[in-house]
């Protein structure tokens, strides 16, 4: 964590992921991005708002900053992240975003980023760990255990090498 609670997350993406809630409560200017639109939790969509969102951004105490992926139609079918009569765990929108550890996960994934990193919301994703000559991985999962159990979890593919390759995953929201 930062040595100073009012870094902003991003200048140093490192600092990214975790933020313990309240840093940025009630000064939602302390840095460029987050006036950008990093939602503070007493921002937009936060506690105390009245946006009618019904997602919180405030997951067991904390705010959890990732950086934002891009999705299309195209992008779910390349990745085969689509709902289907066979992978019925598949996403059914047109278009979502996916939280990540760095914009350059979204660019490994062919993905486009958002400029500024956003706090995951609770809701329902799908995670995806992925690597170049093998099929994606994935696994249903509350938004709230991306962290946890999906960008800070490394999944082993074998490709017929003598050292297995590894992967940490990003998180597709599965439903708005």
């Amino acid at each position: 964590l930062p040595r100073n609670i009012h870094e902003c997350p991003c200048d140093k993406p490192g600092l990214l992921l975790l933020q313990h809630s309240g840093k940025f409560r009630g000064n939602p200017s302390v840095c460029d991005c987050m006036a950008a639109g990093a939602a503070s939790i007493d921002g937009p969509g936060g506690a105390g708002s009245s946006s009618g969102s019904v997602r919180s951004k405030v997951i067991g105490g904390e705010v959890v900053y990732a950086s934002i992926c891009e999705l299309n139609a195209q992008d779910m079918s390349l990745w085969s992240l689509k709902k289907t009569r066979f992978f019925s765990q598949g996403i059914a929108l047109k278009q979502t975003i996916a939280y990540a550890d760095s914009c350059e996960k979204c660019s490994y994934n062919t993905l486009t980023c958002k400029a500024a990193p956003e706090p995951i919301e609770t809701g329902k994703c799908l995670c995806m760990w992925r690597v170049n000559g093998a099929v994606p991985k994935t696994g249903s999962m509350p938004c709230a255990r991306c962290l946890e159990d999906c960008i800070g979890v490394y999944t082993y593919f074998d490709l017929g090498q003598p050292q297995q390759v590894s992967q940490n995953g990003v998180c597709v929201r599965k439903a708005d």
